[in-house]
């Protein structure tokens, strides 16, 4: 009895190669849809096997595969007629085929190379290859290689959806957009719906092909480049991958225009320079995404005069803010009190002219929702008025706010759990006397320090509106500690008044 498998009973013929064929000009024809064999001779120079694919009718794609060798690592290369590369897959190792799956061709001759890169010395002694190829015509909005340059870039029509492969380690998609059209007030959004099994990087670049901003994605995921501003004319949009591949699943890519309502932040807003201005008005909420967990969204705070604030960020279902104070490029200070789908507060911050800048990032994954790429959050700032405030950070010694002496209070928060304040006590020629009162469910511990170390004097209280007093000796350059605790849904509602005294 003999048993034959069906696939191997409809598949096509395979002819002989026939050599010689390791040059350009000896390229052996192939037909499309027949297979051949071929084998990598051995010899002092390793063999290489050229073919040649005479394409008749424009607008086709071309799509070749290559049997493997056990034993070897081989090579795919395509070239146009002049012998000028179009195309290298060397996705598999020894053993392993390759796949060239979307060569776009027009009518002509193209070449194509077969080549052993590693394990050629067993080539002679191993089983043949097979290689074949097939056309199809082109759709419309697919990508086709080689367009891995912005000389090549594939054309992209605003709000057209376009398809393509990540065919091969380093595969680069280029395309060209022209933004000529897009309403005053307008928003790019990129979407790139991912492919199974690759971790893929989508971009922005400039008509130079300088970047403007680019964001990777997990494996198989999608990235979301949102609220951008339009850049002029020409731009490029580009996808690309490292060490994944696939040649089964194609991806899709939009380039959307969207005219938002109401306030909307402005990306790329990853750096100082390109922060986003945002109003000192309680009424008026900024609308942002944090696109994944490496988005970093930055709010530039413009004000004529030093002034303290509140700032607040209610981000969307599932997702975990942090908020920040940014310095001299650096955090500063950063609260990450909420969880998911819960409110972060800076309760009072410090604006100096001319801008101060805040930060809103996702500090960490929540399940597979840490971040939205379509529901914002909102960003607030609150004018806290005149008077006298903490200023954050001060959680150290070297950091305490001074403390001026007289009946005025100078008001604080503990906020977020776990937070210190210091103040710093100027030396008073009488005793000094130091008066804090809590608030509701607040409770408060005053702590007054030695400038060599260790506790002067130390009060607590609990009772709303009692006072809670140190009293230390003249002379002294104290430091002030205020420690406490409230409920963390209350604690950046709960301010406390401290006075400094020199009766």
């Amino acid at each position: 009895m003999v048993v034959v498998d069906p696939e191997e009973e409809n598949r096509p013929r395979a002819a002989s190669e026939v050599e010689p064929n390791d040059e350009r000009r000896q390229a052996q024809p192939l037909t499309e849809g027949h297979p051949v064999e071929g084998r990598l001779a051995a010899g002092v120079k390793p063999d290489v096997d050229w073919f040649r694919a005479a394409v008749a009718s424009a607008g086709q794609v071309l799509s070749m595969t290559v049997s493997g060798i056990p034993g070897v690592d081989l090579s795919l290369e395509g070239f146009d007629d002049h012998g000028k590369r179009l195309v290298r897959v060397n996705n598999s190792k020894e053993g392993g085929g390759e796949t060239l799956v979307n060569l776009g061709v027009d009518p002509g001759t193209y070449l194509f190379r077969v080549r052993a890169v590693k394990g050629a010395a067993a080539a002679a002694d191993a089983a043949g290859y097979r290689v074949v190829y097939t056309l199809r015509a082109r759709e419309e909005g697919e990508e086709v290689e080689p367009n891995w340059k912005a000389a090549l870039a594939t054309p992209l029509s605003m709000d057209q959806e376009a398809t393509g492969y990540l065919g091969w380690q380093t595969d680069t998609d280029w395309y060209r957009v022209e933004l000529k059209d897009v309403v005053a007030g307008g928003r790019l959004r990129l979407e790139f719906d991912g492919v199974d099994g690759v971790r893929a990087a989508l971009s922005i670049r400039g008509a130079d092909g300088s970047m403007i901003q680019e964001r990777w994605s997990r494996r198989s995921e999608a990235v979301v480049l949102p609220n951008l501003a339009p850049p002029q004319g020409t731009s490029f949009v580009v996808v690309r991958c490292m060490y994944d591949f696939n040649v089964e699943t194609r991806y899709s890519l939009r380039v959307l225009t969207v005219v938002p309502t109401g306030a909307v932040e402005l990306e790329p807003n990853d750096t100082p320079r390109q922060a986003t201005p945002l109003a000192v008005d309680g009424h008026i909420a900024m609308a942002g995404i944090v696109a994944d967990t490496t988005d970093r969204d930055l709010y530039a705070i413009r004000v004529a005069r030093a002034q303290p604030v509140r700032v607040e960020a209610v981000p969307p279902l599932n997702v975990d803010l942090a908020l920040a104070l940014v310095v001299d490029d650096k955090t500063v200070w950063e609260v990450d009190q909420g969880k998911a789908r819960e409110k972060e507060v800076l309760p009072v911050v410090w604006i100096r002219p001319p801008f101060g800048l805040i930060q809103v990032r996702s500090p960490r994954q929540v399940g597979d929702s840490s971040v939205s790429a379509v529901t914002p959050y909102h960003i607030r700032v609150q004018p806290l008025g005149d008077g006298a405030w903490e200023q954050e950070p001060n959680n150290e010694p070297g950091s305490a706010t001074p403390l001026a002496p007289g009946p005025n209070p100078t008001r604080g928060f503990l906020h977020p759990q776990e937070d210190v304040d210091y103040y710093r006590l100027a030396p008073a020629t009488g005793r000094v006397l130091v008066v804090a009162q809590p608030s509701a469910a607040q409770q408060l511990k005053l702590e007054l320090l030695l400038p060599q170390g260790g506790v002067a004097a130390s009060a607590a209280g609990s009772t709303p509106g009692a006072q809670v007093r140190l009293e230390g000796s003249a002379g002294v350059e104290y430091v002030l500690r205020v420690t406490g605790s409230a409920s963390a849904d209350q604690a950046y509602t709960l301010s406390y008044p401290i006075t400094g005294e020199n009766p």
